[in-house]
């Protein structure tokens, strides 16, 4: 097998687009994110690992790490992750962890404590859904799209969200860059209000291909169990189809029963479990 390494996400995309573009449920992470970079591009953010497979010249799989979040395997057959982690390793490159449907990062996990002898621990578990048929609730108040001047608002509620989820602590000013580059992207950033005041908030990206993805779905805990969450969820999966998304996906923590029932209320189903690994 060859691995053939990209400096320029574009020019990644270009190979490996019409891979994850073939089932862009499956790889919305990748669609979303690498879309995302591509369209606004950050000198500060450190610099992605993208990597096609090839076997006789066929384009078989595609995998990506942005630091310092872990390696995503969605896009690479299980007999070719032998080969991708013995590539990995003997050029040296650093991998945090996997992420990705749960056999393929489970098996890549395997692999890669055995060839480097470090230690795997489990992240979150989680259940991807697709938006059915929408349901909003009736919650009071209405959404907001936001603006950039609502960026010192959203760069706290997203490191709450980051807490919450006990996602891996990255660099101090990733939230701010982050949140930037989605607005610039088109990305819907929204946020619930009751009399005025913000009290939730979502996300949805552009779509692509047909397909939207939602998340940072935080509200603060002193506005929790009044069902904001909900509501700005099904205000932004609302605007995603108004965009003209087809599909509509979300990923939810496996063990919080409560949003995986709050998401299937709305109409969300269930389409596959991923996890993650983390390496140490």
């Amino acid at each position: 097998m060859e691995f053939v390494t990209y400096d320029d996400v574009t020019e990644f995309l270009d190979v490996a687009g019409t891979l994850y573009e073939s089932d862009p449920v499956r790889h919305t992470i990748a669609l979303t994110v690498l879309r995302q970079i591509a369209a606004a591009p950050s000198s500060g953010t450190r610099r992605p690992l993208l990597i096609t497979v090839h076997d006789d010249g066929e384009l078989i799989g595609a995998a990506f790490r942005t630091p310092p979040w872990p390696i995503g395997v969605s896009g690479v057959p299980e007999r070719a992750m032998p080969a991708l982690v013995e590539f990995l390793t003997d050029a040296g490159y650093e991998v945090s962890g996997v992420s990705g449907p749960r056999p393929e990062a489970d098996r890549f996990a395997e692999l890669w404590v055995s060839a480097t002898g470090q230690r795997s621990t489990q992240g979150m578990l989680q259940r991807q859904y697709r938006l059915d048929s929408l349901r909003p609730p009736a919650v009071e108040g209405d959404w907001l799209r936001a603006t950039e001047s609502d960026v010192p608002l959203l760069v706290t509620w997203r490191r709450g969200f980051v807490e919450d989820a006990h996602m891996p602590t990255a660099d101090p000013d990733w939230p701010e860059g982050n949140l930037r580059r989605e607005l610039a992207a088109g990305s819907a950033h929204g946020m619930w209000r009751v009399s005025g005041v913000p009290v939730s908030y979502a996300a949805a990206s552009v779509p692509r291909n047909g397909m939207s993805r939602v998340g940072s779905v935080y509200t603060p805990r002193e506005y929790r169990g009044r069902g904001y969450g909900a509501a700005v969820t099904a205000a932004v999966s609302q605007w995603a189809l108004d965009n003209g998304a087809t599909d509509v996906v979300l990923f939810t923590d496996l063990s919080n029963p409560t949003s995986n029932a709050i998401y299937q209320k709305l109409g969300y189903v269930p389409v596959l479990d991923a996890i993650d690994h983390r390496f140490s």
